[in-house]
This record gives C-alpha cells, sequence and structure tokens, in this order.
C-alpha cells in the first residue's frame, strides 16, 4: 500500500500538542458551571473572562502545575488555545495574578455554589464526613506573611513555609466540601461524624451545612496519615457507623 508523506500533502510541519487528563478533567468542570459561576460572581468585560482565566488555571494545577510565569509555555504545548478558544499570548501571569486579587473577596460565596452544585450533581453522601489535616507549601520566603509558617512538612518539605488546613471529605472518594485554615501546631486527627441526608444539605443555606459539617469532632479521633487518598482508603476498613 502506498504512503502520503507530510511533503506529499502539503503539510510543511508536524507539531505535537499535549493532552493528557484533559478529556476526564473538563467535563467536571463543565458539570460543576466553574466559569459561568465565576462569572456570575465576578463579571468582567476583559477578552478572556475572569470564568476563563480560573479555568486556565484549575487545569494547569491540575495536568501540570506551573508557577503563574509559567503557564504561558505550557499552554503553547496543549490543545488548550484550541478547546477554550483562548490565545497563548492571553495567557500571560499578570493576567492571572490580577484574576485571583479580582476573585479573593468572592472566595467564600464561589466556594459555597460550587460545593453546592456538586452535591446535587453527583449525589454525593453526606451521611458522614471525615476530617483531615492537609497543607500548603510555598517557595519562597515571604518574611511579611502573616500565615505561612515553618513546621512538619507533609509534603517532606520542611525547608519551605506552609499553610496547614482542616478539611471536612465524604466517606466515598473524599471529595472536600468544607475547609478552613487550621491553627498552628493542629493535632492531626481523623474523624467522623454524622451531617444530614444529600438532599437537605444541598437545599439548606450554608450557615446551616458548616454547623452541621464542622461540628466539634467526636473524642474518639485516632491518629492518621494526612493523606486523604490513603485516609479514604482506610475508611474502607472500618466503616463508620452513627451512634
Amino acid at each position: 500500500m502506498d504512503t502520503i508523506s507530510p511533503s506529499d500533502r502539503g503539510i510543511r510541519r508536524l507539531q505535537t500538542r499535549q493532552i493528557g487528563a484533559l478529556p476526564l478533567v473538563e467535563p467536571i468542570l463543565a458539570a460543576l458551571a466553574v466559569r459561568q459561576t465565576v462569572n456570575d460572581l465576578a463579571p468582567s468585560e476583559a477578552d478572556v473572562d475572569l470564568g476563563q482565566s480560573v479555568i486556565l488555571l484549575v487545569l494547569n494545577r491540575l495536568l501540570a502545575p506551573r508557577p503563574l510565569d509559567g503557564i504561558q509555555d505550557w499552554l503553547a504545548g496543549t490543545v488548550l488555545p484550541e478547546v477554550l478558544g483562548v490565545r497563548v499570548a492571553q495567557a500571560y501571569d499578570n493576567r492571572f495574578g490580577r484574576a485571583l486579587d479580582h476573585l479573593h473577596p468572592q472566595l467564600g460565596e464561589l466556594w459555597r455554589r460550587i460545593v453546592s452544585r456538586a452535591i446535587q450533581v453527583y449525589d454525593l453522601d453526606l451521611t458522614a464526613l471525615h476530617w483531615d489535616p492537609t497543607s500548603i507549601y510555598f517557595e519562597g520566603a515571604y518574611v511579611a506573611s502573616r500565615l505561612a509558617a515553618y513546621g512538619y512538612s507533609r509534603d517532606q518539605r520542611p525547608d519551605t513555609k506552609q499553610i496547614n488546613l482542616e478539611v471536612d471529605v465524604t466517606h466515598e472518594g473524599a471529595v472536600p466540601l468544607l475547609y478552613q485554615r487550621a491553627r498552628r501546631r493542629q493535632s492531626q486527627r481523623r474523624c467522623a461524624r454524622p451531617a444530614r441526608s444529600p438532599r437537605r444539605v444541598a437545599d439548606s443555606s450554608w450557615e446551616q451545612v458548616t454547623r452541621s459539617a464542622m461540628a466539634r469532632p467526636p473524642k474518639t479521633c485516632a491518629p492518621t496519615s494526612p493523606r486523604l487518598t490513603n485516609m479514604a482508603r482506610g475508611l474502607l476498613d472500618r466503616p463508620y457507623a452513627p451512634r
């Protein structure tokens, strides 16, 4: 059988583009209506709206984490410019920095809306929520930061400053629902506590959801691995039984 070379077909250059896990991640962001929710809370008349910038930041964080000034180079090697309709030249670091500053006052409401939608779209079971600490470490000195500090590093990076978070996750899949910044030297425990049914939680106010999910942990909490994936796997052997 005859083969057709690129030159025979008039192709001047072949270029490889990365797809990665985009076919798995993008439908989740679409189902959660992330872009529309961001734009409803923080409208923008920029050529790339705030919701689109958030989508790019989320995809980069999930697929190939880069600092803000490295996202543009990453984007150029992917199929995202064609998929999202964003030019590589539009994905510069100052744009993302301004986007994060603009979005910061809306973070609480944004999280509430996305989590409420996730509960309904994926029918998340809230019969039991599990509490687990996690951490985020930062590159750089952060001399003026009142939040980032040195301490026990779950990421094996004791040379970097970090912020500890308390996260409430579902029993199945360890889906994060609520989080808050932990106090320094917070003890590391894993807890299971009763919550409401998925339907009632999704329909109630966020204050009620918070009171239900962030109740004081029971005294029977046991030390555990800080990794959410290990936590979820271990819970399968010790299912939670309401008292």
